[in-house]
């Protein structure tokens, strides 16, 4: 979260990716790598603006900067792809910056010569700023029954089998959204309201009033967390997709290593 404070920060999170930094590293550590960088094909005028863009400097001037930025992701791919195909995985394309967005463009239009692909992910509302003729986009439905049954039996060890009655429940309470479905069956374990017998799933004695909401079900863990987690996940949740370490912390008043 911390890296979306800084202009184009999905190219330069990208390029650490490249040179072997971990995710959980921050970000300005790749002004500390130009040698893997070199190692690369990209230059020093390009190191020197990217040492910028991450406060060390003067800002460089923005024309400028995606032009070499661009360039340094064509360097990037054309050394990964030179032995073999390139697979560059790109989650939540959503919540990438525009001027990360506006590079992928620029390079989009030089990957036709690369054995390359992306796999991008993002939700269904999101509009792809590249021209149809580069995308080939898949929209992933809701789980069939039998898959709403499998991610069910995964995540309730030693069951076979659930209670068909139970299972339409749970996919008339989550409209067969894996995360939703895996965070409901989380819950309900928890709270004793699902049990297994003879091996299959079906909800316990202690359910009197059948399968709460969901909504219910997280209010009731809201409720048991510390005052200070639940002003967390509040401004976390106004917060958005401006989510990040610095608004919490302020909207908080607590420190950032407490955040």
């Amino acid at each position: 979260y911390e890296d979306r404070a800084v202009q184009y920060s999905a190219v330069l999170r990208f390029l650490a990716s490249v040179v072997g930094m971990e995710p959980e590293i921050s970000i300005d550590h790749l002004a500390q790598q130009s040698e893997r960088l070199r190692a690369f094909g990209i230059e020093g005028t390009t190191i020197s603006a990217i040492n910028r863009i991450l406060g060390q400097g003067k800002p460089p001037e923005p024309a400028r900067v995606a032009g070499l930025l661009t360039q340094a992701l064509h360097s990037c791919l054309s050394s990964l792809s030179w032995e073999q195909t390139t697979i560059v995985g790109w989650d939540d394309l959503q919540f990438t910056d525009r001027a990360s967005l506006d590079c992928l463009g620029e390079m989009i239009d030089h990957l036709d010569t690369m054995p390359v692909m992306f796999l991008m992910t993002a939700t269904r509302n999101f509009e792809f700023p590249w021209p149809s003729r580069f995308l080939r986009t898949i929209e992933l439905g809701p789980l069939a029954a039998r898959e709403s049954q499998g991610l069910v039996l995964q995540r309730m060890e030693g069951a076979e089998r659930v209670d068909p009655e139970l299972m339409e429940t749970l996919r008339a309470r989550t409209g067969g959204n894996t995360l939703l479905i895996e965070e409901l069956v989380d819950l309900l374990a928890e709270s004793n309201i699902l049990e297994i017998d003879n091996r299959k799933v079906r909800l316990s004695g202690a359910a009197t009033e059948g399968v709460p909401e969901l909504d219910e079900l997280i209010r009731d863990r809201f409720n048991k967390l510390s005052a200070e987690t639940a002003d967390v996940v509040i401004a976390a949740a106004l917060a958005g997709p401006a989510l990040d370490e610095t608004v919490i912390a302020e909207g908080t008043n607590l420190a950032a290593d407490i955040v």
